[in-house]
């Protein structure tokens, strides 16, 4: 989902499978130069229910890029752990700047063993 101006560009990278009590990694990467554009950002992580579909869920942003310096990573780069049992799970993120507002979620299908 995207909205203002000029949404963020992003590219994602999440498997689609893993085993139960696997780590796993989240990298959701901003494509287009920053600038000197304040960037923020957040990851959720969530099961699927069905009980939780009508219902919003809160994503906490974080600066993406250093105050002082102007610099960072260009994205969100996180390692997860998956359940210890099987489940599908949404996993969302989001990346705000001044004029624009990505959100992205993907589905992570948890296996046994």
């Amino acid at each position: 989902m995207k909205t203002g101006a000029r949404p963020p560009k992003l590219a994602v990278n999440l498997p689609q499978t893993v085993k139960t009590g696997e780590t796993f990694s989240l990298d959701v990467i901003v494509l287009e130069p920053i600038e000197n554009d304040l960037l923020l950002g957040g990851v959720k992580d969530e099961a699927i229910s069905t009980a939780s579909y009508p219902l919003p869920s809160k994503v906490a942003v974080e600066p993406l890029i250093d105050a002082k310096s102007g610099t960072g990573p260009g994205g969100i780069f996180k390692l997860g752990k998956a359940p210890d049992r099987p489940e599908s799970r949404w996993i969302s993120a989001v990346v705000v700047r001044k004029d624009g507002i990505t959100m992205v979620t993907r589905r992570l299908q948890v296996v046994a063993k």
